[in-house]
């Protein structure tokens, strides 16, 4: 009985360790578009084709730049996506929704 309870107790485990792995997996994959090294004015049409084309969660890599990350948050506010900006890195965009 104590041998079919450790077995059980060690497959919910690894069951749920895999789980977990997974998720960190898959965030890291996350699809991206990467603005660097673009002119302003090719921003809004990559951008465009870019979240019309995927599924969230996705990343935009803005960079430094404010105006870049201004025509950005307009470009996802417009067709209504929902967005946020990591605390520890304010030169990405990760779309949720």
């Amino acid at each position: 009985m104590i041998l079919l309870t450790l077995i059980i107790l060690i497959s919910i485990i690894a069951i749920y360790g895999t789980i977990d792995m997974w998720k960190q997996t898959n965030k890291s994959k996350m699809i991206e578009l990467d603005l660097h090294g673009l002119k302003h004015l090719e921003v809004e049409g990559e951008v465009e084709n870019f979240i019309l084309s995927q599924i969230p969660p996705f990343r935009i890599i803005t960079g430094k730049s404010e105006e870049m990350r201004r025509m950005v948050k307009n470009m996802l506010d417009y067709y209504e996506y929902v967005y946020y900006i990591p605390a520890h890195n304010a030169g990405e965009i990760i779309v949720t929704q």
